[in-house]
């Protein structure tokens, strides 16, 4: 089972809402494992990883037990700037 939920971060002064995709995998049966990548918008290794494991999750659905909830971008303002810091010179 895999379900992909939009969810607000935040709303910026201008009214527009900050999101994110949170993905949830599995049946609930077993352990649950929390993942998520680009805290940080430099870091972009990891959201390709979750690319990668998202992809092979949806492959062998049978096979997994068990809760994966993935963020593959947790912080999508920096992200989309390819920086540590938001746009103001304060961290994020």
């Amino acid at each position: 089972m895999h379900d992909a939920e939009r969810i607000t971060l935040a709303r910026l002064p201008s009214g527009v809402e900050l999101e994110t995709t949170v993905h949830t995998y599995g049946d609930g049966d077993g352990p649950t494992l929390y993942v998520q990548a680009a805290q940080h918008g430099r870091e972009i290794n990891g959201s390709e990883v979750l690319r990668r494991l998202h992809a092979e999750l949806l492959a062998r659905q049978d096979d997994f037990s068990g809760t994966l909830v993935a963020v593959p971008v947790a912080d999508p303002i920096t992200f989309d700037r390819v920086s540590y810091t938001a746009p103001e010179p304060l961290d994020s």
